[in-house]
């Protein structure tokens, strides 16, 4: 008996290709809306409040797009 294999799982070149290309996508997601949230909060409260929200951000979309 044979049996039969899809064609995109026999090679197994597909499955590894996909977290390669997502993960610059992902930070630069990561960026854009860390750099926007440290923009607003620079014009409202300073240098500070700035790289705390950058860093915060970051942090917590890091965690949500895992």
């Amino acid at each position: 008996m044979t049996t039969v294999r899809p064609s995109g799982g026999s090679s197994g070149t597909r499955g590894e290709d996909r977290p390669g290309r997502r993960l610059p996508l992902r930070w630069l997601v990561i960026g854009v809306l860390a750099a926007l949230s440290a923009g607003s909060a620079y014009a409202t409260a300073g240098q500070a409040a700035a790289i705390l929200v950058a860093v915060g951000v970051a942090a917590a979309l890091h965690k949500m797009l895992e």
